[in-house]
């Protein structure tokens, strides 16, 4: 028996495409996703799972054995698009966006078609190792010449080698997939996603050409993505953490991130060390909230930008 376990729930769930062991199944709204790989039991005296999102409800096995207390991440929200069926895209659109962002929508889409040619694809299921490695490549150098261009750090391009690993056989396993949008042979929009049982889209990355960004290609990606998830029947279109401006105009439903503190009933080290556990999530959560961890990641980059420059 080991006194703490740890799990980052969005990692194995997200990335993975996999339920952690600890728990028996996850539900989202009538969804009831059962966990193959489930363990008989835990024996664990204290369980500490992050980034549990809370659009997702869990059952935890042996779950009346423990006491569980929550607490929010501070400065983590994330926002999707919750899919009711019978549902259009067009019927979305016409319930849930204004009709400002409607028609400039349409505008957008109307003017990137005629200007010029646009063609759309879909890789999950079935992708080439050279088309593979061409794409990401691609998307590499868009990320960079776009972040370099705002100044702000992007967390999958400083995590690349983390988030790109397994990528190829995940999308030919239909566990993740690439959407790009081309202007003849040229990629000027790749976005990285995520699939749950066919049933939740994770939106994780996006990258486009800034020569291409009159065309509104944030709007349009969301739009092709809500669109290919109505046709395939999906539940919920997650568009990951950070809420921006043009998501909220998306979403029709908004989560935070949570801290899972699971510890066994009539135990005193459970509670001893939950109680620790808690303690240290306090201070980071204070931390954040204060903006410390921004300054000093914001230092780190630039120490690093100056190393490459010497």
């Amino acid at each position: 028996m080991t006194n703490i376990r740890r799990e980052r729930f969005i990692w194995e769930f997200m990335r993975v495409g996999k339920i952690p062991a600890i728990y028996n199944n996850i539900h989202y709204d009538t969804n009831n996703y059962l966990n193959k790989d489930c363990l008989q039991k835990n024996t664990s005296k204290v369980i500490s799972t992050t980034l549990f999102p809370t659009f997702l409800t869990s059952t935890l096995i042996s779950e009346e054995n423990y006491y569980l207390k929550k607490i929010s991440h501070v400065n983590f929200t994330g926002g999707g698009i919750s899919i009711s069926y019978p549902e259009t895209i067009d019927s979305f659109l016409k319930k849930y966006l204004k009709t400002n962002t409607k028609k400039n929508l349409r505008r957008s889409i109307s003017r990137l078609e005629e200007s010029v040619n646009i063609t759309y694809s879909y890789y999950h299921g079935s992708i080439t190792k050279d088309k593979f490695i061409f794409l990401l490549n691609t998307l590499r150098c868009l990320l960079k010449k776009r972040f370099h261009h705002k100044n702000m750090i992007n967390h999958f391009l400083n995590e690349w080698d983390e988030n790109t690993n397994n990528l190829f056989s995940l999308i030919n396993n239909k566990k993740a997939s690439l959407f790009v949008i081309y202007d003849y042979k040229n990629p000027i929009s790749i976005s990285v996603n995520r699939h749950f049982e066919n049933t939740i889209l994770f939106s994780e990355c996006h990258g486009y050409n800034l020569d291409y960004s009159k065309f509104s290609l944030g709007h349009l990606d969301n739009y092709l993505l809500l669109k290919w998830c109505i046709q395939n029947k999906y539940s919920f279109l997650d568009l990951g953490n950070g809420v921006s401006d043009y998501k909220k105009k998306w979403c029709n439903t908004l989560y935070n991130f949570e801290y899972h503190i699971y510890y066994k009933k009539k135990s005193i080290i459970a509670k001893l060390i939950a109680s620790a556990e808690i303690y240290k999530i306090n201070v980071k959560n204070i931390i954040k909230k204060l903006k410390i961890d921004v300054y000093f990641k914001n230092n780190k980059q630039l120490i690093r930008k100056k190393n490459k420059s010497v």
